[in-house]
């Protein structure tokens, strides 16, 4: 929004996008009706599953078919080669992400956050990515290299939590 993009919204829990619908969002009423708005979509829920299964929601019909798709949830490298090929299947393009800061460092400079996936679909989400963060890094057309990474630096991340509880 602070970069002038025009942003749908929708939560699966009711009243959690009133602070971006009152920044000048536009909010959806249904997970469809987000998908309609835009021809790049933006997930980031609490698993996999949980994204397929909003793509898996009955109705959708054609609304995927030349869509960009970029999911920022957690997971492993297999979970995003998965939806990968799920989503190529249903004619839309897959980009698979990692956030690698805190929910209050988005949209600052010092928020990072890394992109692996399909080059056309970086191409047409990578502008609009940028914002998410001071450093988005494209980090390959392996769909499972974002995850890869994340993995690795959340097992240095625990190893330094555990190093100084220890």
């Amino acid at each position: 929004l602070a970069a002038g993009h025009r942003i749908t919204v929708w939560n699966r829990s009711l009243g959690r996008a009133e602070a971006l619908v009152g920044s000048g969002a536009q909010e959806a009423r249904s997970f469809a009706e987000a998908l309609a708005a835009s021809p790049v979509v933006l997930f980031c829920v609490d698993s996999y599953a949980s994204v397929r299964a909003l793509l898996e929601t009955e109705g959708l019909g054609g609304l995927l078919a030349g869509r960009t798709l970029v999911n920022l949830t957690t997971g492993t490298p297999r979970e995003a080669e998965a939806l990968s090929v799920w989503v190529d299947a249903q004619g839309a393009r897959y980009l698979d992400g990692a956030i690698l800061c805190g929910p209050n460092e988005i949209g600052t400079n010092t928020g990072e956050v890394l992109i692996s996936g399909d080059a056309l679909a970086w191409q047409v989400a990578g502008p609009l990515l940028t914002c998410l963060a001071g450093k988005v890094r494209n980090v390959g057309q392996g769909v499972g290299a974002a995850a890869a990474l994340d993995l690795a630096w959340l097992t240095m991340s625990y190893v330094q939590f555990i190093g100084v509880a220890h």
